[in-house]
């Protein structure tokens, strides 16, 4: 009897292949660009609601700045709802993640005009003069916070080793608690490459004895 056919690689994929290596991580973190994940030696997905959450792409687009994050955050905590003769926020209900999407990068600030400096760290606009306060603003609040890591913004085509892997430092310097990676624009090889650094930088840090959720 012939061997199945494989499947070719989709989104599933992506989402199943991040979802392993966070938990083997020891680090929870959040995906919310999938709305399926494939289950090992099942040959179809197993599509579940999508994570709650709130990005800021439909909001504000690449006008998006720290201080409009900082207002986006409140709003997701104020009680202002009532739900079943409860005042509650979007939070209480279940919508506690605020994710910074498209708009954050330093487009032709790096070397040679790229989004990476000579380290292969990410650049960040000067809309978000402290990016890790505005972390501990919305930690602080009570939410997770996601980031946006392979957008298309800045025109990069060339894959970098030193740039994927100064994405995921800087991911984890900055405390994120989860990354958006959109999977057409992350080719098979790379999904790969990006979930075995993620892995061995999440071991880093539980080692290193940060917090854990």
């Amino acid at each position: 009897m012939s061997s199945p056919a494989r499947r070719p690689p989709s989104a599933c994929h992506v989402a199943l292949y991040i979802n392993q290596l966070t938990q083997s991580s020891g680090r929870h973190r959040l995906i919310d660009t999938q709305l399926c994940v494939c289950v090992p030696h099942v040959k179809s997905c197993v599509c579940c609601s999508p994570p709650l959450g709130w990005r800021s792409w439909n909001a504000w687009g690449n006008r998006v700045s720290q201080q409009n994050m900082e207002a986006s955050i409140d709003a997701l905590v104020a009680k202002n709802w009532t739900v079943d003769g409860q005042t509650v926020s979007l939070a209480d209900v279940g919508y506690a993640a605020a994710g910074i999407d498209e708009g954050w990068e330093g487009c032709g600030k790096g070397v040679n005009g790229t989004q990476h400096d000579a380290q292969g760290n990410p650049v960040i606009n000067t809309k978000f003069p402290d990016m890790a306060g505005l972390v501990k603003y919305g930690h602080d609040k009570g939410l997770k916070m996601g980031w946006y890591e392979n957008g298309c913004a800045c025109g990069e085509r060339k894959a970098v080793l030193e740039n994927y892997e100064g994405d995921v430092r800087q991911l984890h310097a900055l405390d994120f608690d989860g990354v958006k990676l959109v999977s057409h624009l992350l080719r098979t090889v790379h999904s790969e490459l990006t979930a075995a650094l993620l892995t061995r930088a999440g071991g880093g840090r539980t080692a290193a004895g940060r917090s854990a959720t």
